[in-house]
């Protein structure tokens, strides 16, 4: 049935104390946080329409392991009343936030992503309770321009995506925004939301109290570009503006617009898959290689060098484990799709995704008569299992088709694995939208 939508939106701050947590995204950080660049903030949209609910929460952090996501989920479900099927949680993606699973090894602060979990709650049951009758508006608003392919080839998504929900009044109650860019600008060992960080600040500059979230994109394989060789601190202006500014023009251009409700409908679909990883190398292979690894553990000085190859270590120690156990190497991930009806379609997909992916669920979405205006493919949303290798990567290899698995403690990709995800979602296409044409 048909109702008028309501949106209410809302945000906490959920900044650790630096000390007490070490940061997510890269290998070569050995101790905990030092400080603080900027603050983090979990961002809820809660929609609803007649009896149906759906959250929509981002998280200033990387990502979350299948144990993180479980752990918060829960007590979001206890602390909301709403139904895991019932909420998102995505993640921006930021390398300087608190270790949640993404890297193997690194020290989990349960009890921060337990206060991370309330803030969220917290968020959405203030949401919900300032819901408002009103409208989207959706467009691509420009492009990133300090952006590039890392790995080398053409595949880049620059588009830069909008919605802004206004009441019924014309004023602006808040704001989606999504591209495709790893935040990796800030290296340091300060807490950030890296360039997400200029899109909060400037949205309150202008919008005060209404919240912009951000959803990260299918920009696993997209950096920062800087060929000039920028300090930190300009790039990370110079990119947070190429995403705010032209996220924010929008949204004025929107204000004060008549925002008549109009009778929509919302739909999901929240289930669980099995992803066909490569299968594991033989257990002999394995003891040969934790031989190799050991010697080289005992021989090098460097701290780093040493990290590193521990967690290779421990990958082949962990993978030896499982052949001795029987297990499989093959993943079973959750896939969630929001569709509001005749306004927008938000597909979550529990990877760190690349171009080629997205672009191939944008095409499946355009063929079900969705403007590209109006798809968000969301990566590192839910439970972040590595990156879901496109078919079409796999004879270029490297280290975001094979090595990035060894850090997750995952198996790696197979050359069936992104087409299993593909005919997933198609399926679930296929039961929340019947009546459109169907393509793959």
């Amino acid at each position: 049935m048909m109702f008028e939508l309501k949106c209410g939106f809302a945000q906490r701050a959920m900044t650790p104390v630096p000390e007490h947590v070490y940061l997510d995204g890269y290998g070569f950080r050995l101790t905990p946080a030092e400080g603080v660049h900027d603050p983090l903030y979990v961002k809820a949209c809660a929609i609803e329409c007649g009896e149906k609910k759906f959250a929509l929460l981002s998280f200033d952090i990387c990502g979350m392991s299948a144990a993180v996501y479980d752990y918060v989920s829960g007590h979001i479900e206890d602390l909301t009343g709403l139904e895991r099927s019932q909420f998102a949680l995505t993640c921006t993606h930021t390398h300087a936030a608190p270790a949640c699973g993404v890297l193997a090894g690194l020290p989990i602060q349960w009890d921060w992503l337990a206060f991370a979990a309330e803030m969220a709650s917290e968020a959405v049951n203030e949401a919900y309770s300032t819901t408002q009758a009103g409208q989207f508006s959706f467009s691509i608003v420009g492009d990133l321009e300090h952006v590039y392919n890392r790995r080398g080839r053409a595949p880049l998504d620059r588009r830069i995506r909008c919605g802004v929900f206004a009441g019924e009044d014309g004023k602006i109650r808040g704001i989606l925004a999504s591209a495709a860019c790893h935040a990796v600008v800030n290296k340091t060992m300060n807490i950030s939301a890296d360039f997400i960080s200029v899109l909060t600040q400037e949205a309150e500059q202008r919008y005060p109290g209404v919240p912009a979230i951000f959803i990260s994109g299918r920009g696993s394989d997209t950096n920062p570009h800087n060929p000039d060789g920028l300090p930190m601190e300009t790039l990370l202006a110079t990119l947070g503006h190429d995403l705010a500014d032209q996220v924010l023009n929008y949204a004025d251009a929107v204000s004060g617009q008549t925002m008549k409700a109009v009778a929509l409908e919302i739909l999901s679909d929240y289930r669980f898959t099995n992803v066909p990883m490569k299968p594991f190398t033989p257990a002999d292979v394995c003891r040969q290689e934790i031989k190799k690894l050991t010697e080289a553990f005992k021989n090098e000085k460097e701290a780093v060098a040493k990290h590193f190859i521990l967690r290779e270590l421990d990958y082949q120690r962990d993978v030896l484990k499982k052949i001795k156990k029987g297990e499989t190497p093959d993943l079973t991930v959750p896939l969630q799709i929001l569709v509001i009806k005749n306004t927008a379609v938000f597909v979550m997909l529990p990877f760190e995704v690349l171009t080629l992916t997205g672009h191939a669920i944008e095409d499946m979405l355009c063929a079900r008569g969705f403007a590209p205006e109006n798809i968000f493919v969301c990566g590192n949303s839910n439970s972040v299992n590595g990156y879901l290798a496109p078919y079409a990567e796999f004879e270029h290899g490297g280290y975001e088709v094979a090595g990035a698995a060894h850090w997750y403690g995952l198996a790696e990709c197979s050359v069936q694995s992104e087409q299993a995800v593909l005919n997933a979602i198609d399926d679930m296409l296929n039961a929340l939208c019947p009546e459109a044409n169907k393509t793959v």
